[in-house]
């Protein structure tokens, strides 16, 4: 079966490519943020290591299931066939991510000003 069939409705698929590269920016950008902030309090070590850990599993999530399958030209029966499922499963990692980087350019706007 060739690729082209595979896909059930352009849009839907069109949507699920954006909504993986927003979460690949965003959860690269976190993750660098997080890799080279240094906490003054020790406590706060163990929070930014979470962190930097989600946004790397967000990282490789988003591009292994959803845009290295089409930047190869892979198989996509691997993956479901309905965009619709791969759309909703990749909305929260996605929110996630865009979240941590609201507070992330938030904590680099109010540190310029002080």
């Amino acid at each position: 079966m060739q690729r082209e069939a595979l896909l059930q409705d352009p849009f839907l698929e069109a949507l699920a490519l954006v909504e993986r590269g927003l979460t690949v920016m965003s959860s690269a950008f976190n993750a660098f943020f997080f890799a080279g902030y240094r906490p003054v309090v020790g406590r706060r070590r163990l929070g930014v290591l979470v962190l930097f850990l989600i946004n790397v599993a967000f990282l490789v999530e988003s591009l292994y299931f959803g845009l290295l399958p089409h930047l190869l030209s892979l198989d996509l029966r691997l993956l479901s066939l309905d965009p619709r499922p791969r759309l909703l499963t990749g909305a929260f990692p996605l929110l996630a991510s865009l979240l941590i980087t609201l507070l992330v350019i938030r904590q680099l706007v109010t540190r310029r000003r002080k």
